[in-house]
C-alpha cells in the first residue's frame, strides 16, 4: 500500500517521458527498445526488492540494479 504512491508517480513520468521519445524518434524500434528497458528494469528492481531484499545491507547485485534504475528514472524527470 506505501508504493502506490511512488508506482502512481513513476508511471506518470514515465508516459510523459515517453511521449517524449514518440515524439523525437518515430521509428517503432526506438520506442520499443524504450518500453523493454524500462519494463525490464521495473521487473528486476521489483525481484531484488521483494524477494531477495530481506537484508539490512544491499548486496551489490542490488546496488547495480538500483544504480541502473535512478540511470534511467533521473533523465526522465528532467524532461
Amino acid at each position: 500500500m506505501r508504493w502506490i504512491i511512488f508506482i502512481a508517480f513513476y508511471f506518470l513520468i514515465d508516459i510523459y517521458a515517453f511521449q517524449a521519445v514518440r515524439t523525437i524518434s518515430k521509428n517503432p524500434w526506438w520506442q520499443g527498445t524504450y518500453i523493454f528497458v524500462t519494463i525490464l528494469v521495473l521487473i528486476g528492481l521489483a525481484y531484488e526488492l521483494t524477494f531477495l531484499g530481506s537484508g539490512k545491507m544491499m548486496r551489490p547485485p542490488q546496488m547495480y540494479l538500483f544504480g541502473i534504475f535512478l540511470m534511467i528514472f533521473v533523465p526522465k524527470l528532467f524532461l
